[in-house]
């Protein structure tokens, strides 16, 4: 097996979309033992695997439209050390950068990979609440 040994770029995310959340969110507490919290405003059942930093967020939330979606029911977010280069590697690459948005806890992005699979990056901000 291959594994990631770069601080760059780690998964800081799982996300499933549901039809139901609240039915599938008892089916892994029921099933796996998984135990989410509803969060009203993130409009999401999560559940937190790790601590601070290094924790992976794992989520249940209501599928997105098919329009921007593309049937897609789930997402994984990759953690990663400096957005802009990954976003320029991209650009090389002739990937399209679909959005970007800065917020109090960090910079995202997101691209499709080659099947179609929305993919969000993620830059954790600072203690003082913007990107590195």
């Amino acid at each position: 097996m291959v594994g990631m040994k770069s601080a760059e770029i780690s998964i800081g995310g799982v996300f499933l979309y549901a039809r139901d959340p609240s039915a599938l969110a008892e089916w892994y507490r029921r099933n796996l033992g998984i135990e989410a919290a509803y969060i009203e405003g993130e409009r999401a059942f999560i559940c937190e695997f790790g601590d601070g930093s290094d924790g992976i967020v794992w989520a249940i939330m209501e599928r997105k439209p098919e329009a921007t979606m593309t049937g897609q029911v789930f997402m994984v977010n990759y953690r990663v050390a400096n957005l802009a280069a990954v976003l320029e590697r991209c650009a090389t690459a002739g990937t399209a950068v679909e959005k970007t948005t800065d917020c109090s806890y960090g910079r995202f992005a997101w691209v499709r990979d080659p099947e179609g699979n929305q993919i969000e990056l993620y830059e954790m901000g600072t203690p003082g609440g913007t990107a590195p």
